[in-house]
């Protein structure tokens, strides 16, 4: 039971005297738990019949601690006041950051090498203007590695992810479905319940060559799934391409089951089984509720 599912209940007493038969608006924005002060049952039964009628808010919510508000119908409330907001975008830095430094609660991950550093893992936060705005990675001949947002989220509030991308090098002969060519240098990921075991991913690819939108199992690893969306030898490199995607229903498609823990997400390059080297950028990288 959350904090104010917690004070709402307190209030019982109070809701078996007036019944339940009238509405509360739902809230338009969360309310701070202080602002919830518990009106005197009378003052509630007198107020009761007006309360069909739209009210501010805070007002609504402050009448209905003194009345007592059901907890489902807190829950309700709370929840309609909380997913207000339509969009969260990730990427809203907004200055440019030297080579190798992250950005808020972004992070660098190395996958290969774990310890030391390859020849080249390069990443940068650019902002020199609203339309020159990026997060820019460069992997060498021996790495592979990952920058992700250590921000978690519930996938079913947040079911769509939106982007832009551009790749400028492709790894040589990469080819998801190949263990020893398995590198990509477009690769933007959902991780679900992230952590160094038991975490599970579905990742939209940008290969050299492959089945679009055909789900793909990695060759390395189960519980990695893999969605390509644009390829070298369709797309082309060096050209900005705007997605889309339904994260809810892509990962149930997938994995045949809705996420159960909270998600991040995270871009990865790689180039490290080819010995080559990738080269990518992404922008607007933002969530909807719809």
């Amino acid at each position: 039971m959350n904090v104010m599912a917690r004070i709402f209940s307190g209030n019982s007493r109070a809701a078996r005297r007036l019944g339940r038969s009238w509405v509360v608006p739902a809230l338009a924005e969360p309310l701070p738990p202080i602002l919830a002060v518990p009106l005197p049952p009378i003052l509630a039964v007198l107020l009761a019949p007006i309360l069909a009628v739209p009210l501010p808010p805070i007002l609504a919510v402050i009448l209905a601690v003194g009345a007592g508000l059901p907890e489902a119908g807190l829950s309700e409330a709370w929840a309609a006041g909380k997913n207000e907001k339509k969009e969260w975008r990730l990427d809203d830095f907004t200055k440019t950051l030297p080579a190798g430094k992250t950005y808020g609660k972004w992070d660098l991950q190395k996958i290969s090498p774990v310890f030391g550093s390859g020849e080249m893992t390069f990443y940068q936060f650019v902002h020199d203007s609203p339309k020159k705005h990026y997060i820019h990675l460069k992997s060498g001949d021996d790495n592979s590695f990952s920058v992700g947002l250590k921000k978690d989220f519930e996938v079913k509030d947040w079911p769509v992810l939106e982007w832009e991308w551009k790749v400028t090098t492709l790894p040589k002969g990469g080819d998801v479905r190949v263990k020893k060519k398995d590198d990509q240098a477009g690769s933007l990921c959902v991780i679900v319940n992230p952590g160094l075991f038991g975490f599970k991913s579905l990742c939209y690819i940008w290969e050299n060559d492959g089945p679009k939108d055909s789900p793909l199992t990695s060759t390395k690893r189960e519980e990695s799934r893999y969605l390509i969306l644009r390829t070298g030898k369709e797309d082309g490199t060096g050209k900005w391409y705007q997605e889309r995607r339904e994260i809810l229903k892509d990962y149930i498609r997938v994995f045949g089951a809705a996420p159960q823990e909270k998600a991040i997400v995270g871009m990865q390059i790689d180039s490290d089984s080819t010995e080559s080297s990738a080269e990518a950028f992404y922008r607007n990288i933002t969530l909807r509720t719809r």
